[in-house]
Formats: C-alpha cells, sequence, structure tokens
C-alpha cells in the first residue's frame, strides 16, 4: 500500500514552482475516483456529459487526468451522485499520483501549441523540463549531474582528439 501525504505536505509542495505537476497528479487522482464513482454507480460518461452541460470527449479527458475537475463541476457531480465534497479532494492523494503526473509531464512539450515558432516551442519544451527537473528526488539530480558531466568531458575529449 502507497504512502499518504497529509494535507499539510501536499500544501508545501502545492506552494512551490510545481504547481504543473501537482494540478496534473490532482487531475488524475479526481480522475480516477470519478471513474470509480461511475461505475459503481452504473452512470455513463454521456450521463455526466449532460448533467455538466458538456460534450463526452471532455468528460473523457477528465477521467483520464488530462483536465481537472473545476470546483462547480465537483459540486454537481457530487449532489448528483450523491457523495460529499470532500470525496474528490486532494489532500489524502498518494504519492504515487505525482510520479504519474511526471511521467505524463515527460512528453507534455509535444503537445505545444502548433502556431509556435521554432524559438518559442524550444523556450517551451525547456520549461517543461525544467518542471520535471525541479521536482526531482536529489538524489536522481545528482546522478543526472554526474552523467551529464561525463558526458561533456568525453565530448570535448573527442572534440579536441587529432584526427588518425
Amino acid at each position: 500500500m502507497s504512502e499518504s501525504n497529509t494535507s499539510q505536505d501536499w500544501e508545501s509542495f502545492e506552494n512551490t514552482n510545481n504547481k504543473r505537476l501537482y494540478d496534473r497528479a490532482a487531475a488524475i487522482y479526481q480522475g480516477r475516483k470519478l471513474h470509480f464513482l461511475l461505475e459503481c454507480r452504473h452512470v455513463t460518461q454521456r450521463d455526466i456529459a449532460d448533467r455538466l452541460s458538456m460534450v463526452s470527449a471532455n468528460i473523457s479527458r477528465k477521467l483520464k487526468g488530462e483536465r481537472a475537475l473545476n470546483d462547480d463541476e465537483i459540486k454537481s457531480l457530487c449532489s448528483y451522485l450523491s457523495v460529499s465534497d470532500e470525496f474528490f479532494s486532494t489532500d489524502d492523494m498518494p504519492r504515487e499520483y505525482l510520479e504519474e503526473a511526471r511521467a505524463y509531464m515527460k512528453n507534455d512539450f509535444k503537445d505545444a501549441p502548433k502556431n509556435l515558432s521554432e524559438d518559442e516551442r524550444e523556450h517551451f519544451r525547456e520549461e517543461v523540463l525544467l518542471e520535471n527537473f525541479k521536482a526531482m528526488d536529489p538524489d536522481l539530480k545528482d546522478i543526472l549531474f554526474k552523467t551529464s558531466n561525463d558526458y561533456v568531458n568525453i565530448s570535448e575529449k573527442r572534440k579536441n582528439k587529432p584526427d588518425q
């Protein structure tokens, strides 16, 4: 069983530069909870879409954790599905959702808007990579630094090596 974090732990995490990562983890967590409720209540995506006045594709994105539930949607869902609004709270979200969100975000730069210039796309990609790096475990950061440094040294040696 995974270790749960307290509300205070998540609040401190949420207040860091990792808000985007936290939001993705929360969306995944809420999506799984919604999926569980739909199965238990024998309710379809179409039923929920009608209730929230949106298309089924948007409900699908919420179930997959691609889009978060907003406060109005949570309120409507809780009323419709007869659960407390605490049901969708992320205060007790297990840490494994953060790891899953990191995995999703590794490729998020592929979803950059198509109308960006090449420089803007590169900046977007760098921002995503920087957010992922900031969220890394410190030991993993050390390994990455050492590996990167080794790579740079090897590359420099190859560049400076005379052709034979």
